[in-house]
């Protein structure tokens, strides 16, 4: 009934998008890297875009990334050359959090190391394999006692897929990979395909890709775009596999997305985003719907024994000129999350039970963030400002995120964020009494303060 009930709303609402999946180059000058892609990946193979363009070399490039001559010997000329790239990315960060009533900072050094192989046996197929290294030597838990103490080394395979297309027309990419839909800047509703949520204050997503067949159908006449995805992740049984649609559409300066997701044994979603470029500022937002048949949600109506609870993110940005050479930003962004916690006092019990979720633990958040790059004569240095709030609980955080490039191909990067608020908060998250037997000694302070450093240099 479920995947009926989605299908149904997808025909319905087929009103799509021409919106591209990666990040807007303005959100990656406000917030760092908001992808798993390196940048050397993306100059070398070009990033994946879902843009509809009519000559058929040119979408080919923006799809399967890299040239696509027309002219054979031209091609065998490029993958004589290039059939074969290797890269990656050398992440070395160092990070420290001052605790209110600690006479020392807790300290970790989460450093990452990327490996990417990139073939081009041919033209018009790609196949890509990027690993993962992770290793921190001062790993600790956020919650001592609690939570598990994390791995000091942990080795990933982040991305293994294989990239064809069918006559030029259906584009084919069968494999581990990225998905990440939505046009928000910090809080994703629809970004249903990712089994966690992207923290926005990292400057680097550390999530994995999915395994999955994705297909992708341009409708060039239209400016159309489908995305159709067969979701292969625990699926031991055929009638495991999910499955997902995404159907888009531009309509002058407004790209529209329709989303949809059914697994089974998980709950069903639907969501639309949008962005939209109105006079100087740019628009987005974004709205979900999951159907869960668990008690306890905040619903927003039912259909069936199924209960439909929202979530919906907007935002509006302006980027204006300080003189003849500089330029600012502005960002402003709400979120709205009726099924969060109504009560600062529930949220011990959410990370103990594993169900709690960082920036989403609230009902209410917003954040406005300022952007200031390469001011005057320091070109190589830019500086962001974020402030977010839990509405909720009334705790609240400010970040200043300085980023240097130094020596061409490194980047220094520095940060502090300042905590304040309601004591107990989610951004002042403390913990004073335990009413369970055993644990009335148990104490966490509240956080104060963050600082860190990281070195990075693309390989």
């Amino acid at each position: 009934m479920l995947t009926s009930l989605l299908v149904s709303l997808l025909m319905v609402m087929a009103t799509p998008v021409a919106m591209a999946q990666g990040v807007d180059e303005r959100e990656e000058a406000l917030f760092g890297e908001a992808t798993a892609s390196d940048p050397r990946e993306a100059e070398m193979f070009g990033e994946e875009s879902d843009a509809i363009v009519p000559d058929e070399d040119v979408r080919d490039e923006m799809i399967l990334g890299g040239k696509a001559p027309s002219d054979e010997s031209a091609a065998s000329d490029l993958l004589g050359e290039d059939r074969l790239q290797l890269g990656g990315m050398l992440y070395m960060r160092f990070a420290g959090s001052q605790l209110e009533e600690s006479r020392a900072p807790t300290l970790s050094s989460p450093n990452l190391v990327n490996l990417y192989l990139d073939a081009r046996p041919a033209s018009r197929v790609r196949a890509f394999v990027k690993g993962r290294l992770t290793y921190d030597p001062m790993a600790t838990s956020f919650l001592p006692g609690i939570l598990p103490e994390p791995e000091e080394t942990k080795v990933l395979l982040d991305q293994v897929w294989l990239k064809f297309d069918v006559a030029r027309t259906l584009f084919l990419t069968v494999g581990k990979q990225h998905v990440r839909w939505g046009a928000s800047k910090l809080w994703n509703p629809v970004d249903m395909i990712n089994p966690t949520r992207r923290d926005p204050l990292t400057l680097y997503d550390e999530r994995t890709g999915v395994p999955m067949v994705k297909l992708q159908l341009p409708i060039e006449s239209l400016g159309w775009n489908v995305i159709a995805l067969a979701l292969l992740d625990d699926a031991g049984k055929a009638d495991d596999i999910g499955g997902a649609l995404r159907l888009e559409m531009l309509f002058g300066q407004v790209a529209l997305g329709l989303s949809g997701v059914a697994r089974q044994g998980s709950d069903g979603k639907v969501g639309l985003d949008l962005s939209a470029g109105i006079w100087e500022f740019d628009v987005t937002a974004e709205a979900a719907l999951t159907f869960t048949d668990e008690a306890g949600h905040e619903s927003l109506f039912d259909v069936g024994d199924s209960h439909a609870v929202a979530q919906v993110s907007a935002g509006i940005d302006y980027t204006f000129k300080i003189n003849d050479e500089d330029f600012a930003g502005v960002a402003l962004e709400y979120f709205w999350n009726p099924d969060g916690y109504a009560s600062k006092d529930d949220y011990l019990l959410a990370f103990m039970s594993g169900t709690a979720t960082p920036f989403y633990l609230g009902q209410h958040y917003g954040a406005v963030m300022f952007l200031l790059p390469s001011p005057g004569s320091w070109d190589d240095v830019s500086f962001t400002l974020a402030n977010i709030g839990n509405f909720s609980d009334q705790s609240f955080l400010s970040r200043i995120d300085v980023s240097i490039r130094v020596l061409t191909k490194m980047s220094v990067q520095l940060y502090t964020a300042v905590h304040y608020g309601t004591r107990g908060g989610e951004f002042r998250f403390a913990v004073d009494n335990v009413p369970v037997p055993g644990m009335e000694d148990f104490k966490i302070s509240p956080q104060l303060l963050d600082f860190g450093i990281n070195l990075r240099v693309d390989l």
